[in-house]
């Protein structure tokens, strides 16, 4: 019985072609504060899903659950283990494959790629 093995050049060509998951949108926070903040999701209902830190003086891609049709939400950052809010983007729709970058302290979030994304 003959094995078959992948050699590492298939491997990265299949690597790369491994869409996008579907559900999945992202956000880029250029963190250019001096803090680390955490970072979360809120949703029209004003329910909130904290999604991961932003590291200070760095910008870090965090991912999050997106539906097929565009929702409305806002991002939120704190400081870690605080209740004060330091941060709110504006409202942007998003969907699925969508990405944006929100920089701080700036406070400004723009598409960088997905379908049509808006401001308010």
């Amino acid at each position: 019985m003959r094995r078959s093995r992948l050699t590492a050049p298939a491997a990265i060509l299949l690597a790369a072609a491994v869409p996008h998951p579907a559900g999945r949108a992202e956000v880029v926070v250029q963190n250019d504060t001096f803090s680390t903040l955490a970072i979360a999701v809120v949703g029209t209902d004003g329910g909130e899903h904290v999604i991961g830190q932003a590291p200070p003086e760095f910008s870090n891609t965090l991912y999050f659950a997106a539906a097929a049709a565009p929702e409305r939400i806002r991002f939120r950052a704190r400081l870690q283990d605080r209740r004060e809010v330091l941060h709110e983007s504006d409202e942007v729709d998003v969907r699925d494959r969508s990405k944006v970058r929100w920089s701080l302290p700036d406070n400004v979030v723009e598409r960088v790629r997905g379908r049509r994304l808006e401001g308010p």
